[in-house]
């Protein structure tokens, strides 16, 4: 997959939104590790290391750890791990 093919479906101001979001499957984000801090801690989350990714803030992928992952989804895992 090219990040050209990549298509944002969705954008939000809300941590707590973006999060229920990935909790529930529908999504992958990058949020900072202090919006998630306890989703990650209990397992709900788990973040994906991005290659060539610098940003400013620290901040992670984060996928749900029990959903079944569909095909645009993986395709989008897999191009952010490959970069």
């Amino acid at each position: 997959m090219h990040r050209d093919q990549l298509v944002t479906w969705m954008e939000t101001n809300s941590v707590d939104a973006t999060r229920s979001a990935v909790t529930c499957g529908l999504a992958a984000a990058f949020l900072s590790r202090r919006g998630i801090a306890g989703d990650l801690e209990s397992g709900r989350l788990c973040h994906v290391r991005v290659k060539r990714v610098r940003p400013r803030r620290q901040l992670y992928l984060v996928t749900a750890v029990d959903r079944v992952v569909g095909t645009p989804l993986r395709e989008f895992l897999e191009f952010v791990e490959s970069q």
